[in-house]
């Protein structure tokens, strides 16, 4: 078997074990379907309906950029170590390296004109790599070695969102994305070119409900008179569709792949109580999300076809009820923060196979507003600066896939956040 061969066998059968749960069939590139950010893996994976900080999270949930743009801010994210990948469990003799990062930016209108609701408008750029390793290339005639190659897939994006706030909250976004799968060494007689380039795109819906202040606003009832405590509960829901290429070619136009379509549709729960000080200060809070994941991707003898819409995804039993159903996988999971300093999750994904999932984030936003309310009036300004602009976070996280052995899957990402206004 040639060096080529081998490195596309391992990939058909990643992209196989990375459908086990929509049990429809393969498709290309196989690393599109993992999840990226490490704020939302402890959480099993959820972001298409719980609005998340790290804008990595906007490579699955587009719509995140826009509702992040409610708040004039610009937002950075990387991982400092490289990852696996989820999809590659039972694979472990691929020496492979899996890596993402983002920056977003979004400007609200209403910090510099009046309007009679809050508008804001998002731009954010991702990047997403894995590095295969290195691949020893052989001839059909024996096992002499002729050359390596390093065989590696990327995928960059850029993003556009708007968010728009009266009483609700709604987010859309839509991906510009190109994708460059590089499978052989350019320029290697003994094996033919196994290089692609295409364009994708995804787009995604956010909505949420900020359920007491609905409430007040529409009977005039007051949920918490008095004080500067104020309970929150927000319900909110979002669909999406990801990986809207045409097809992949990377040798003949008759055996090309299809891209990993895939549609998300999900709904979550976050409620907890914030301190009205000079800034807001989110001191408890638990959420609560799941989302139904489908792979819209149909193959028999015939070949394949994609289909469209939620696919086989049925939002009363997949998403309200937690049921699987033929070719529909589920993630879900919840978490408690404390302070804005700490935050604890738990999740799980579930299909074919069960992962298992877990993380924590470090936050220095609550550090900050923490340590200016105990000083008070001697608090110096460089600490109210960073109280009121920004903010750090370290986000930690697992998958686990108990099988013969425990198999784990490890994330962290370093986020950075600048916001014009006090937070």
């Amino acid at each position: 078997m040639t060096a080529l061969q081998t490195v596309l066998a391992a990939l058909g059968l990643t992209a196989a074990l990375s459908q086990a749960s929509h049990a429809q069939g393969e498709a290309g590139l196989p690393f599109l379907l993992n999840p990226p950010s490490s704020e939302a893996n402890g959480m099993g994976g959820t972001s298409i309906a719980l609005q998340r900080f790290d804008p990595t999270a906007s490579i699955f949930s587009p719509a995140q950029t826009g509702l992040s743009a409610l708040r004039t801010n610009v937002r950075g994210s990387f991982y400092p170590t490289t990852a696996g990948l989820v999809t590659l469990y039972g694979f472990p003799d691929l020496d492979l390296e899996y890596s993402a990062s983002a920056v977003s930016a979004g400007v609200r209108l209403n910090d510099f004109i009046e309007l009679p609701l809050r508008i804001g408008f998002g731009l954010a750029y991702h990047h997403v790599a894995v590095d295969y390793g290195t691949f020893i290339v052989t001839g059909e005639e024996g096992p002499e070695e002729k050359g390596r190659f390093e065989a590696h897939e990327d995928a960059s994006g850029f993003v556009l969102g708007v968010g728009i706030e009266y009483l609700l909250r709604f987010g859309f976004g839509y991906t510009f994305r190109s994708v460059a799968s590089h499978l052989s060494a350019v320029g290697t007689p003994e094996i033919s070119s196994a290089d692609a380039q295409e364009e994708a795109s995804d787009y995604s819906f956010l909505l949420e409900a900020p359920l007491l202040t609905v409430v007040e606003e529409v009977s005039g009832w007051d949920a918490w008179p008095g004080g500067s405590l104020y309970p929150f509960l927000d319900l909110s829901a979002g669909m999406g569709w990801n990986n809207m290429g045409d097809r992949l070619v990377y040798i003949d136009q008759g055996q090309a792949d299809p891209f990993p379509r895939s549609a998300r549709a999900g709904i979550a729960l976050k409620g907890g109580v914030r301190l009205d000080l000079p800034v807001s200060w989110e001191v408890l809070s638990a959420a609560w999300s799941r989302e139904a994941e489908d792979l819209l991707v149909l193959r028999d003898s015939a070949g394949w076809e994609y289909q469209t819409g939620l696919g086989d995804i049925e939002f009363g039993q997949n998403v309200l009820q937690g049921k699987l159903t033929d070719n529909v996988g589920l993630r879900s999971g919840w978490q408690i923060q404390a302070a804005e300093i700490f935050t604890y999750r738990q999740g799980s994904v579930r299909g074919s196979a069960t992962y298992s999932t877990r993380g924590y984030t470090v936050q220095l936003a609550g550090m900050m507003k923490g340590l200016a309310q105990v000083m008070g009036n001697e608090s110096p300004d460089w600490l109210l600066f960073a109280r009121d602009h920004v903010d750090v976070q370290y986000h930690i996280a697992e998958y686990t896939l108990e099988t013969t052995v425990t198999n784990t899957v490890s994330y962290s990402s370093l986020v950075f956040a600048f916001r014009v206004l006090p937070w």
